[in-house]
């Protein structure tokens, strides 16, 4: 019996009689709570009906999310908008947050009404320009092609 935990990816490996309730077949699904709640407000699915995939999901700048708790989706330094409510979903607050990084946020889920239930990426982290340093050994015709080159185009001082 395999055992998936909140947030893992699951595909449905077999046809279900009660397809709205314990997914369909060959459909990619999120954990939300439980061994395998994956459709909010229905019961578990029987786990060996699912595999785990190991796909990343991304998620679309701009487009809300429902979130049902779990670690943090995100690469850290995500720009990320909120919205705040119970774990239930039957609460949610009308507006979302101002933006917040994604390691700044409490992803999981306690009883109180301020739980994350929906988010929104406003911006993902830019990766820093990688610096190296190069040592070329040229041969003296080599030096002499790119000094005629710089020297055309008036960057070599004479």
């Amino acid at each position: 019996m395999t055992d998936f935990k909140v947030g893992d990816k699951v595909r449905r490996i077999d046809k279900s009689e009660w397809p709205e309730e314990y997914g369909v077949i060959g459909q990619v699904y999120e954990v939300l709570e439980g061994n395998l709640v994956v459709i909010p407000g229905k019961g578990e699915a029987s786990p060996i009906s699912f595999e785990l995939v190991e796909e990343a999901m991304e998620y679309e700048v701009g487009k809300p999310y429902l979130w049902f708790g779990g670690d943090c989706p995100l690469p850290k330094g995500t720009k990320v908008n909120i919205r705040l409510g119970k774990k239930d979903m039957y609460t949610v607050n009308t507006g979302w947050t101002g933006v917040y990084s994604s390691e700044e946020i409490g992803w999981g889920h306690s009883h109180s009404d301020g739980n994350v239930v929906m988010f929104k990426v406003v911006s993902y982290p830019h990766p820093e320009p990688v610096k190296r340093s190069v040592t070329l050994e040229l041969t003296e015709d080599q030096i002499k092609a790119i000094e005629s080159v710089l020297a055309k185009e008036s960057r070599l001082a004479v």
